[in-house]
């Protein structure tokens, strides 16, 4: 369900809500799908992308908190999301996992920011600078599984609900 768009610069909370009250959803196996370009802090266009890439799980860095509402109820919650996260996904993922659409590709042998460690320019490639001339687009599709643990434990479908995500940034 596309949110519209918008500049996390100038937004403090994003909010996506499913309303629909004769649907049937499974968090479980859902996802939140990121875009976006990458700018300087004057708004130019990043024209080299040989030394830039995102860090695992690093478009949760994005935001200081994540909320999952069923209803009126918060059934899920994580501050500063980045560093909770993440922790989270080194803990509960194999050492050979790679979720490559969501920028998660662990570092090995080396946490060098370059094209040596093959995890770090594996996120690199995902981010495409050729895209719209120049721009340096990204996109991702994060699992909820990977943002919302209740998506890892509750496997069943909700029917009739309100659902809402809320991303604090």
């Amino acid at each position: 369900m596309d949110q519209g768009t918008g500049s996390l610069n100038n937004q403090t909370k994003l909010t996506i809500t499913f309303q629909n009250q004769d649907a049937w959803l499974f968090p479980s196996d859902s996802y939140l799908r990121i875009e976006g370009a990458l700018k300087t802090a004057d708004g130019a266009d990043v024209a080299n992308n040989a030394a830039i890439a995102f860090v695992n799980n690093g478009l949760m860095y994005l935001f200081s908190n994540v909320k999952y509402f069923l209803g009126t109820l918060q059934i899920a919650y994580s501050e500063n999301a980045g560093v909770t996260l993440s922790i989270h996904n080194y803990l509960t993922k194999s050492r050979i996992y790679k979720g490559g659409n969501w920028f998660w590709s662990r570092d090995r042998k080396t946490a060098a920011a370059n094209a040596s460690n093959i995890a770090w320019r594996t996120r690199n490639l995902l981010e495409n600078p050729q895209a719209a001339g120049g721009v340096w687009n990204f996109s991702a599709t994060l699992p909820l599984s990977t943002v919302f643990n209740f998506c890892s434990d509750y496997q069943k479908v909700i029917y009739g609900m309100q659902h809402k995500i809320e991303l604090t940034n």
